[in-house]
């Protein structure tokens, strides 16, 4: 699935018993429920160079009827202002989460990890190189210790600029005189 804009659906795109897959170069945007969702044992997908922004989740990885999504990687994604959350993983062990863009959702626990195993989210941009910050915007067994640890450090610096440029914010346009 590539170069393929998915704006202004219910859900952008629902992966039911879909493996072996490459997501890559999309644009998911507006969407009033999730971007992407990987269920029903869709497993060993590659996600990357997406674009995530203005939904209401970003990505939703999730079980159903017992038949576990597993072994997914995300690579070069960015997720950006996301209403609800940037990721949640209901099932693992996940592939890599890495060298994505992580930035402006809601400050507080928007990468969810619900599932009981360990997530690998080291190299991600999040918005800020604080600790404290970064450990606001995930969920994982800090929070609550039957949830799997998320591992993030080391962290970026800076936007990744392999991954897609987030959308610019707080953009205001002025008349200036008669300009």
């Amino acid at each position: 699935l590539r170069k393929n804009y998915f704006i202004k659906n219910r859900n952008g795109v629902i992966c039911w018993q879909s493996n072996n897959n490459s997501i890559t170069e999309n644009l998911f945007s507006r969407n009033t429920l999730n971007a992407l969702t990987l269920t029903a044992g869709s497993s060993f997908n590659t996600i990357s160079y997406n674009s995530i922004n203005y939904n209401q989740g970003g990505v939703w990885i999730k079980p159903d009827s017992l038949r576990n999504s597993l072994y997914n990687s995300f690579l070069y994604i960015t997720l950006d202002n996301n209403s609800g959350f940037s990721i949640q993983i209901l099932n693992a062990p996940q592939g890599p989460v890495q060298f994505n863009n992580i930035g402006r959702n809601p400050l507080y626990q928007s990468f969810l990890n619900l599932s009981d195993s360990l997530v690998h989210a080291e190299y991600n941009f999040w918005g800020t190189i604080s600790e404290s910050a970064v450990d606001s915007i995930i969920f994982d067994a800090v929070d609550q210790p039957q949830q799997g640890e998320v591992l993030y450090k080391p962290v970026l610096d800076q936007i990744f600029a392999t991954a897609p440029v987030p959308p610019p914010d707080r953009v205001i346009k002025q008349r200036i005189g008669t300009d």
